[in-house]
Parts: C-alpha cells; sequence; structure tokens
C-alpha cells in the first residue's frame, strides 16, 4: 500500500511531496516563508489535544509563490484524521482555485507520518535539514507526536522550582529521555 505522507524533496528552501488517501491525492510544493514541518506538527498535535486548543494551530497556512494554502487538520468520530486544503491564486488568500479534501485513519496516519520524519532525519540529518531548509527541524514536535504515538511518557512535562529558575516556576523534560527517544529513530 501507498504511504499516506510522503516528502520527495527538501531543497533550496522548498518542500515537495504528496498526500493519498487511496481515494484522492494532494501534492504540496511548500516555500520556506511559511514553516510547512512545523506547522503540520502543531496541527496534529492540537487536534490529538496535545498542544492547547484555543492556540487554533489546527488551521495554518502555506506559501507555494505565488500561490498560498489554508490547511485545516481535525479528527472526526471512527478515529479519522481529515485534512482540507483550500489554495488560493495569490499569497492574500482571495480567489479559490483549489479545493482538496482527504480522509485517514487516524493511527495509521500518524505511523506513516512518524515513519516519514525519521527518514527525513536520517537522510539529512539535523544540521543538513536546516541547510536546505533555512529553519530548524522541529525536533522537539516530532518527539512529543511520537511520543503521544506511541504512549509514552517521554514527553511529560514537569517543573523546574522558582528556585532553580530566579523565582518563575517553568516546564521541562527530560534531556536524557529525549535523546534515547531519538537514538530508537536511528
Amino acid at each position: 500500500m501507498e504511504k499516506y505522507f510522503q516528502i520527495g524533496q527538501i531543497s533550496a528552501g522548498w518542500i515537495r511531496g504528496k498526500l493519498t488517501d487511496g481515494k484522492s491525492t494532494a501534492y504540496f510544493c511548500n516555500s520556506y516563508i511559511t514553516n510547512f514541518l512545523d506547522d503540520f506538527m502543531l496541527a496534529l498535535l492540537t487536534i490529538l489535544n496535545e498542544y492547547p486548543a484555543d492556540e487554533h494551530k489546527e488551521v495554518f497556512r502555506t506559501v507555494e509563490e505565488p500561490t498560498a494554502s489554508i490547511w485545516k487538520v481535525a479528527v472526526v468520530p471512527d478515529n479519522l484524521i481529515t485534512i482540507h486544503i483550500d489554495s488560493f491564486s495569490s499569497m492574500e488568500c482571495v480567489e479559490l482555485i483549489r479545493s482538496e479534501h482527504l480522509c485517514f485513519p487516524k493511527a495509521s496516519f500518524l505511523q506513516d507520518f512518524i515513519a516519514e520524519m525519521e527518514r527525513i532525519l536520517n537522510k539529512f540529518g539535523l544540521y543538513g535539514y536546516r541547510m536546505e531548509w533555512d529553519s530548524e527541524f522541529p525536533l522537539s514536535l516530532f518527539l512529543k507526536l511520537k511520543s503521544v504515538y506511541e504512549k509514552t511518557d517521554v514527553m511529560s512535562v514537569s517543573e523546574i522550582s522558582e528556585m532553580e529558575n530566579q523565582g518563575v516556576v517553568a516546564s521541562c523534560t527530560s534531556l536524557e529521555k529525549e535523546c534515547k527517544m531519538l537514538q530508537n529513530c536511528l
């Protein structure tokens, strides 16, 4: 079976790939003007209730130059993830030129997405990814998504006390656990 999510190329600030649900295929070719993988991972974490819903990260914009798209990601009954993409003729998002709607089994889509991100990390490396994309790979978001999918507590958040952070309580995670999880991606 064909993968639900694939990246074909990352080069000189462009990321090209496709989504396919077996019925429809949506191709993307996004520019560095927006941070596609970061935004997409935030959308997935938001719909999985692992990122504050009031941030509304489940909707994000991509730029294809000169066109732009609005992506809406949701979880619907029967454990399905839907992705709706409206594409516009310009970056101002005024004239709609195409509308695509895809639907995926949640667990299978997340499995494919995580496997594809591991492939990208192994192919490019962290610094190589930055050199091609001009932004950091969203490593913490990826590890959180992987932790949620695998149902582990690796990315559980604890607190740094006021005494340890100049009078302000702050969130923290375990770098040791995160590094072990990253090691398992190799």
